[in-house]
């Protein structure tokens, strides 16, 4: 599969447009019918659990298939700017900054390493995970926080949700939307 481009380029680079689209009903999710999928990030979705097993498999790869093509999208533009900037003789202080902040994004103490957090993993692998983790799109933390895959929030600064595990309130992230 591959994203459907709907591209702006302007003068410095390419971006991706991409549609941000709430779910009150199942019906809403844009269907995946060929190989070109629409860049759709879902900002709130339902539960799929009452669908018949073969519908909420579907909807779910309805659902997760266009935000994991836009992360790998948006994080092959972040390797290809790193990649171009190794090869540079000199390097602007613009370019300078971006790379320094991710390094400290990416945790990485150098430009190759960076690069090599940057790969992705194969689409399959990534949905495949994500419907184990979510349950199919039916936990909590997946309706309530676009959390597909657990993760724990550390910093309470950031966007999250608090659940009681064992009397203990434990956070995890909150997301915007599903694009991981």
């Amino acid at each position: 599969c591959e994203i459907q481009k709907q591209e702006r380029v302007s003068s410095q680079s390419t971006q991706l447009l991409v549609k941000t689209q709430s779910v009150n009903h199942h019906d809403q999710i844009l269907p995946v019918q060929d190989s070109l999928v629409r860049p759709v990030l879902y900002s709130q979705t339902v539960s799929l659990k009452s669908l018949p097993v073969q519908d909420k498999i579907n909807k779910f790869v309805d659902l997760m298939l266009p935000a994991i093509l836009v992360a790998k999208y948006n994080l092959e533009k972040k390797r290809q700017f790193v990649v171009e900037q190794i090869q540079k003789d000199n390097i602007t202080l613009t370019d300078s900054i971006k790379l320094n902040d991710l390094l400290i994004e990416y945790k990485s103490e150098s430009l190759s390493e960076l690069e090599q957090k940057l790969h992705t993993h194969p689409v399959s692998i990534v949905l495949a995970q994500a419907a184990l983790e979510s349950g199919w799109g039916t936990s909590q933390l997946f309706l309530n926080a676009n959390n597909i895959f657990g993760v724990c929030s550390f910093n309470s600064s950031e966007p999250r949700v608090e659940y009681q595990q064992d009397g203990k309130s434990v956070y995890y992230r909150q997301y915007t939307d599903l694009s991981l």
